[in-house]
């Protein structure tokens, strides 16, 4: 099944038929304000997103399109994935709940614009995208703070995050999403969004700031030295 929206066209199967609609509505109405903080008007093309029924099928796909060679080693937090930023591979919210059990359904349209900042994100700056790799904390922080995310995820547990990485972590891959999150949410709540964009479009500027701006977060967060 598939249905075609404004800046998406999205695939499913019977068993996201009782949510598809709520799905539709949020990536519709909050997909928007990702686009106009990345200074988009619109998407030049939509992306494609693909719910799989099974975590086979996914896992199969994300074996074939990445460094993995078995699906045993793909990590077992994974539930989505944007390769070459115009398709989004996620699981339904069957699969999903049985690697993050503590989510709600409201997680699902949350991965989804996680996903869909990746892409908006790399056609925002897509020369800057396309030769470097930017650091963790940019490239996951910018996914986890506009799609709510983490956000969301606060609200719901009723505790925060702690920022308890080294300086090497928030700029080489990693897992640390929420530490990632925290970066980002200072970043652009002391500096604003101009700055963001200024970074989003100047590599050099961005890894130059990178040190400078740990060690703001880290005061900011009271962590002691790593």
């Amino acid at each position: 099944m598939k249905k075609e929206l404004k800046n998406f066209i999205i695939k499913y199967s019977e068993k996201d038929l009782d949510y598809i609609d709520y799905i539709i509505d949020e990536c519709e109405k909050r997909s928007d304000y990702i686009l106009e903080f990345l200074g988009l008007e619109e998407v030049p093309y939509k992306i494609e997103i693909e719910i799989y029924p099974t975590l086979d099928e996914f896992l199969d796909y994300y074996v074939a399109n990445s460094n993995y060679e078995k699906k045993e080693d793909v990590p077992t937090w994974l539930v989505g994935v944007c390769f070459g930023g115009r398709c989004i591979k996620t699981l339904c919210f069957e699969e999903y709940k049985k690697r993050h059990e503590y989510d709600d359904l409201d997680a699902l349209p949350d991965l989804f614009l996680h996903e869909f900042t990746h892409a908006a994100t790399r056609m925002a700056s897509p020369e800057v995208y396309a030769k470097h790799k930017y650091p963790y904390w940019f490239l996951e922080g910018i996914a986890t703070y506009l799609s709510g995310q983490y956000e969301h995820r606060e609200e719901k547990r009723g505790k925060s995050f702690s920022f308890n990485v080294s300086l090497d972590d928030v700029i080489k891959r990693g897992s640390f999403y929420p530490a990632y999150y925290l970066f980002f949410k200072y970043v652009v709540e002391t500096y604003g969004r101009d700055y963001i964009i200024r970074l989003l479009n100047d590599y050099d500027l961005i890894m130059s700031e990178t040190p400078k701006l740990y060690e703001e977060v880290k005061e900011h967060y009271k962590v002691k030295s790593l």
